[in-house]
């Protein structure tokens, strides 16, 4: 995944104590790229942002005149997802709030989800954009996070992300009408 320690590449040769290896960014020609490595069947990238194909040539350690074809050898760099839930926000206890999820780089598939646990995603917790989310009928007064998780397209060595928004909700208003005594003509009390 973009980002992680770059592995080394292997390669295995028929008899190591009479053959190493170099290694290449060309599939022919070109000169061999440095390797500081001790164990030459083995080859770690300086850098990598791209998949990126890389060659191995065997060759006698007595007679350097003497080559294999050269490998192939690739490296796959699998770009991570990317999720974006949005603004913090706040709502009344009785309102809903619309959710523009954002997913990219390599998601193929997001969920939302509500900590704590509760309220109701419309049309449901895997539909990402104009999504509605009420919260728990019971939940009057205080903070909701709202978590988007992007999962990457498989095969992929990167992991889930997630981001979240904070939503404060708050106790709808109320006015209670206290029972008062009206005079008989009913103009005033």
């Amino acid at each position: 995944c973009l980002g992680d320690d770059i592995p080394f590449l292997t390669v295995t040769v028929s008899n190591a104590s009479t053959e190493t290896v170099d290694w290449y960014d060309v599939p022919s020609g070109g000169a061999p790229l440095f390797n500081p490595s001790v164990i030459k069947t083995q080859y770690k990238p300086v850098a990598a942002s791209v998949t990126t194909v890389y060659y191995a040539q065997a060759k006698f350690i007595q007679n350097g005149n003497c080559i294999s074809a050269r490998t192939a050898v690739t490296l796959k760099v699998d770009q991570p997802a990317t999720a974006f839930a949005g603004q913090n926000g706040s709502i009344c206890s009785d309102e809903t709030v619309m959710l523009n999820g954002v997913i990219g780089g390599t998601a193929g598939s997001g969920a939302w989800s509500a900590q704590p646990l509760g309220g109701a995603f419309s049309p449901n917790s895997s539909f990402l954009t104009a999504q509605q989310y009420a919260p728990p009928n019971n939940f009057l007064n205080g903070n909701i996070t709202l978590t988007l998780t992007a999962f990457p397209l498989q095969p992929s060595v990167c992991p889930s992300v997630s981001d979240q928004l904070i939503l404060s909700v708050k106790q709808t208003p109320t006015i209670t009408l206290i029972q008062q005594n009206c005079e008989p003509d009913l103009d005033h009390y």
